[in-house]
């Protein structure tokens, strides 16, 4: 049996893709999320108020 030196079990393996990077389209779709969020909680915070 041959044994693994280190260099070849610490190589990734497969292709190698590059992240892509955050652009304005992933920058307005986070914040229309986070708005929705915001939105949704003070409706409830709303509803709470006024329903007993």
């Amino acid at each position: 049996m041959s044994q693994l030196d280190s260099t070849s079990a610490n190589s990734p393996r497969g292709v190698l893709v590059q992240k892509p990077k955050t652009n304005i389209y992933t920058v307005m779709l986070i914040i229309a999320f986070l708005s929705m969020l915001f939105g949704c909680l003070f409706m409830y915070l709303e509803l709470a108020r006024f329903s007993g």
